[in-house]
Protein backbone atom coordinates (compact mmCIF):
# COMPACT_ATOMS: atom_id res chain seq x y z
CA UNK A 1 0.00 0.00 0.00
CA UNK A 2 1.32 3.43 -1.00
CA UNK A 3 0.47 6.34 1.23
CA UNK A 4 0.20 9.71 -0.50
CA UNK A 5 0.36 12.71 1.73
CA UNK A 6 -1.59 15.80 0.71
CA UNK A 7 -1.04 19.09 2.53
CA UNK A 8 -3.12 22.26 2.44
CA UNK A 9 -1.07 25.37 3.00
CA UNK A 10 1.01 28.21 1.58
CA UNK A 11 4.31 27.80 -0.24
CA UNK A 12 6.58 30.69 -1.25
CA UNK A 13 8.71 30.09 -4.38
CA UNK A 14 10.80 32.26 -6.70
CA UNK A 15 7.74 32.34 -9.02
CA UNK A 16 5.38 33.69 -6.37
CA UNK A 17 3.10 32.50 -3.58
CA UNK A 18 0.97 29.35 -3.87
CA UNK A 19 -1.89 28.62 -1.49
CA UNK A 20 -3.66 25.31 -1.85
CA UNK A 21 -3.13 21.57 -1.95
CA UNK A 22 0.44 20.31 -2.16
CA UNK A 23 1.23 16.62 -2.77
CA UNK A 24 4.30 14.72 -3.96
CA UNK A 25 6.36 17.89 -3.63
CA UNK A 26 4.19 19.60 -6.30
CA UNK A 27 1.08 21.74 -6.61
CA UNK A 28 -1.73 19.15 -6.88
CA UNK A 29 -5.49 19.60 -6.47
CA UNK A 30 -6.98 23.08 -6.09
CA UNK A 31 -5.03 26.18 -5.35
CA UNK A 32 -4.19 29.80 -6.07
CA UNK A 33 -0.86 31.03 -7.39
CA UNK A 34 -0.02 34.72 -7.19
CA UNK A 35 2.96 35.17 -9.50
CA UNK A 36 5.81 37.59 -8.95
CA UNK A 37 4.55 39.67 -11.93
CA UNK A 38 1.15 39.99 -10.14
CA UNK A 39 -0.71 37.57 -12.49
CA UNK A 40 -2.99 35.19 -10.56
CA UNK A 41 -4.23 31.70 -11.33
CA UNK A 42 -6.93 29.98 -9.31
CA UNK A 43 -8.02 26.46 -10.16
CA UNK A 44 -6.85 22.92 -10.71
CA UNK A 45 -3.25 21.71 -10.56
CA UNK A 46 -1.60 18.43 -11.43
CA UNK A 47 2.08 17.70 -10.91
CA UNK A 48 2.87 21.41 -10.62
CA UNK A 49 1.04 22.40 -13.83
CA UNK A 50 -2.33 24.11 -14.37
CA UNK A 51 -4.82 21.34 -15.15
CA UNK A 52 -8.63 21.17 -15.32
CA UNK A 53 -10.86 24.20 -14.80
CA UNK A 54 -9.32 27.47 -13.72
CA UNK A 55 -9.16 31.23 -14.03
CA UNK A 56 -6.03 33.19 -14.93
CA UNK A 57 -6.08 36.94 -14.23
CA UNK A 58 -3.30 38.79 -16.03
CA UNK A 59 -1.80 41.92 -14.47
CA UNK A 60 -2.74 43.88 -17.63
CA UNK A 61 -6.47 43.31 -16.99
CA UNK A 62 -6.98 40.34 -19.32
CA UNK A 63 -8.81 37.33 -17.86
CA UNK A 64 -9.08 33.70 -19.05
CA UNK A 65 -11.60 31.30 -17.57
CA UNK A 66 -11.80 27.75 -18.82
CA UNK A 67 -9.98 24.47 -19.30
CA UNK A 68 -6.25 23.80 -18.91
CA UNK A 69 -4.12 20.83 -19.90
CA UNK A 70 -0.42 20.61 -18.99
CA UNK A 71 -0.21 24.36 -18.22
CA UNK A 72 -1.85 25.50 -21.51
CA UNK A 73 -5.35 26.66 -22.42
CA UNK A 74 -7.04 23.57 -23.88
CA UNK A 75 -10.70 22.78 -24.54
CA UNK A 76 -13.41 25.42 -23.98
CA UNK A 77 -12.68 28.82 -22.50
CA UNK A 78 -13.34 32.55 -22.53
CA UNK A 79 -10.63 35.20 -22.80
CA UNK A 80 -11.80 38.70 -21.89
CA UNK A 81 -9.23 41.34 -22.76
CA UNK A 82 -8.58 44.70 -21.16
CA UNK A 83 -9.27 46.26 -24.60
CA UNK A 84 -12.88 45.05 -24.42
CA UNK A 85 -12.35 42.24 -26.97
CA UNK A 86 -13.69 38.79 -25.97
CA UNK A 87 -12.96 35.35 -27.42
CA UNK A 88 -15.21 32.46 -26.46
CA UNK A 89 -14.53 29.04 -27.91
CA UNK A 90 -12.11 26.19 -28.37
CA UNK A 91 -8.41 26.22 -27.48
CA UNK A 92 -5.53 23.90 -28.25
CA UNK A 93 -2.00 24.21 -26.87
CA UNK A 94 -2.70 27.75 -25.64
CA UNK A 95 -4.07 29.08 -28.97
CA UNK A 96 -7.55 29.68 -30.37
CA UNK A 97 -8.20 26.46 -32.29
CA UNK A 98 -11.54 24.98 -33.39
CA UNK A 99 -14.84 26.85 -33.37
CA UNK A 100 -15.28 30.13 -31.59
CA UNK A 101 -16.51 33.69 -31.56
CA UNK A 102 -14.26 36.73 -31.31
CA UNK A 103 -16.13 39.92 -30.45
CA UNK A 104 -14.28 43.21 -30.79
CA UNK A 105 -14.80 46.10 -28.38
CA UNK A 106 -16.47 48.15 -31.15
CA UNK A 107 -19.14 45.43 -31.69
CA UNK A 108 -17.69 43.78 -34.82
CA UNK A 109 -17.44 40.00 -34.51
CA UNK A 110 -16.06 36.92 -36.21
CA UNK A 111 -17.72 33.57 -35.68
CA UNK A 112 -16.29 30.42 -37.18
CA UNK A 113 -13.19 28.28 -37.31
CA UNK A 114 -9.73 29.04 -35.94
CA UNK A 115 -6.43 27.23 -36.51
CA UNK A 116 -3.43 27.98 -34.28
CA UNK A 117 -4.80 31.38 -33.28
CA UNK A 118 -5.88 32.56 -36.76
CA UNK A 119 -9.22 32.68 -38.56
CA UNK A 120 -8.96 29.68 -40.88
CA UNK A 121 -11.75 27.67 -42.53
CA UNK A 122 -15.38 28.73 -42.70
CA UNK A 123 -16.53 31.79 -40.83
CA UNK A 124 -18.54 34.99 -40.74
CA UNK A 125 -17.29 38.49 -39.98
CA UNK A 126 -19.97 41.08 -39.23
CA UNK A 127 -19.23 44.79 -38.93
CA UNK A 128 -21.36 47.12 -36.82
CA UNK A 129 -22.36 49.05 -39.96
CA UNK A 130 -24.38 45.91 -41.01
CA UNK A 131 -21.93 44.77 -43.71
CA UNK A 132 -20.66 41.20 -43.46
CA UNK A 133 -18.50 38.57 -45.12
CA UNK A 134 -19.33 34.88 -44.96
CA UNK A 135 -17.05 32.27 -46.45
CA UNK A 136 -13.55 30.85 -46.37
CA UNK A 137 -10.64 32.23 -44.34
CA UNK A 138 -6.90 31.54 -44.42
CA UNK A 139 -4.14 33.19 -42.40
CA UNK A 140 -6.64 35.53 -40.69
CA UNK A 141 -7.90 36.98 -44.01
CA UNK A 142 -10.80 36.43 -46.40
CA UNK A 143 -9.32 33.82 -48.75
CA UNK A 144 -11.40 31.51 -50.94
CA UNK A 145 -15.07 31.41 -51.87
CA UNK A 146 -17.31 33.78 -50.01
CA UNK A 147 -19.99 36.44 -50.12
CA UNK A 148 -19.81 40.05 -49.00
CA UNK A 149 -22.90 42.11 -48.22
CA UNK A 150 -22.26 45.83 -48.17
CA UNK A 151 -24.01 48.53 -46.16
CA UNK A 152 -26.26 49.13 -49.19
CA UNK A 153 -27.57 45.55 -48.91
CA UNK A 154 -25.99 44.42 -52.18
CA UNK A 155 -24.32 40.99 -51.97
CA UNK A 156 -21.31 40.06 -54.07
CA UNK A 157 -20.22 36.42 -54.33
CA UNK A 158 -16.88 35.22 -55.58
CA UNK A 159 -13.29 34.39 -54.78
CA UNK A 160 -11.37 36.51 -52.28
CA UNK A 161 -7.59 36.71 -51.87
CA UNK A 162 -6.09 38.50 -48.87
CA UNK A 163 -9.35 40.37 -48.13
CA UNK A 164 -9.91 41.46 -51.78
CA UNK A 165 -12.50 40.22 -54.25
CA UNK A 166 -10.52 38.95 -57.28
CA UNK A 167 -13.07 36.84 -59.12
CA UNK A 168 -16.78 37.67 -58.99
Amino acid sequence: MVLQLSILGTVVTVDGVYTGTWANDEKNGRGTMKYANQDTYEGGWRNGLREGEGEYRYNNGDNYRGSWVRDKKEGRGVLSMDTGDVYSGDWRAGKKHGSGRYTFANGDYYEGEFVEGNRFGKGKYAWTDSSCYEGEWKRDKMNGRGSYRGTDGVTVRGVFVDDNLVEP
